[in-house]
């Protein structure tokens, strides 16, 4: 599906976080069939890190907001060397059964509150190695495992 006929356009051209035209063209929107499968995918991932109990697996982070620079870092720091995505590695993210996309981990790591809106979305980044997860609990709580 084209990234200008779907809902999801609008998170990334409309208000604070307007991506230019370069950035919105590394992100590429899933069919509904599509979204479907990797949602039951991030959810069985997203279960296996204990996101409801904590979990050896597991890294859990709770925030005050942080600036995407301070959310990334996180990420970096605790998956470390072996794991730590560079910016072209592709990801794929999870909102629900109908809404995914793929893109590069650059763009995602840039444009981080515009992925993970606090108060609003749950959403699960799974590089396609599927090296790691990262989930996004709306009420600012992240899962890394």
């Amino acid at each position: 599906m084209p990234l200008l006929s779907s809902p999801l356009h609008a998170r990334w051209t409309r208000g604070r976080e307007v991506m230019d035209q370069e950035t919105l063209a590394t992100i590429e929107v899933f069919d509904a069939a599509g979204a479907n499968r990797l949602f039951v995918e991030a959810e069985r991932r997203a279960r296996s890190l204990g996101t409801h109990r904590r979990s050896p697996d597991c890294a859990i982070l709770e925030l005050p907001p942080l600036s995407s620079a301070e959310a990334v870092g996180w990420v970096r720091k605790t998956l470390g060397k072996a794991k730590r995505p560079e910016a072209d590695e592709r990801v794929l993210v999870s909102w629900d059964e109908k809404n995914a996309v793929r893109t590069m981990w650059g763009t995602f790591a840039s444009h981080w509150p515009s992925f993970c809106r606090p108060g609003a979305d749950d959403v699960v980044v799974i590089p396609e190695s599927r090296a790691w997860v990262l989930f996004h609990h709306h009420d600012e709580r992240f899962y890394l495992g």
